[in-house]
C-alpha cells in the first residue's frame, strides 16, 4: 500500500476511517489496476476497519471520562457554593442570636450589604 499512498490521499483515502471504505470501484476510480495489489489492499481492510473501530470506541471513552470529569468539577463548585451560603447563613444566625438584632450594637451598611459591629458602651475611646 506504501506505493499507493499519494493516490489514495488525492483520492480522498488519507484518513484511516476512510480507507477502510476502500472497494472494487474505489480502487477502479483510484486507477489501480494490479490484480495483485489490489487483492493486498482488499485483504488488508478487515484489519483497518477493526483499527478505525478501537480508535472509535478510544475516543468516545476518552469524551465519556472527560464529561465525568466535567460533571465532577461542577459538583465541586456547586458543594463549595452551597457550604459558602450555609455559612452565610450560619453567620446571620449567629448574629441573630448573640445581638438579638439590638441596634444598639450593630448596623447595616446598605450601601455594602454589609454588618458591622458597633460598641457604643465602649469607655476605651
Amino acid at each position: 500500500m506504501d506505493k499507493y499512498s499519494d493516490i489514495l490521499i488525492n483520492g480522498g483515502f488519507g484518513e484511516l476511517s476512510s480507507i477502510s471504505q476502500l472497494d472494487e470501484i474505489s480502487l477502479d476510480a483510484l486507477g489501480i489496476e494490479n490484480k495483485i495489489d489490489r487483492d493486498a489492499i482488499l485483504s488488508s481492510l478487515p484489519q483497518l476497519k477493526e483499527q478505525v473501530s478501537q480508535s472509535q470506541r478510544a475516543q468516545e471513552e476518552e469524551a465519556a471520562v472527560e464529561e465525568l470529569r466535567r460533571q465532577e468539577r461542577q459538583n465541586e463548585e456547586m458543594k463549595k457554593y452551597q457550604e459558602y451560603q450555609q455559612q452565610q447563613y450560619s453567620n446571620d444566625q449567629y448574629y441573630q442570636a448573640y445581638y438579638g438584632g439590638n441596634e444598639q450594637y450593630a448596623y447595616t451598611d446598605t450601601t455594602q450589604n454589609t454588618k458591622s459591629l458597633v460598641d457604643y458602651g465602649s469607655d476605651n475611646e
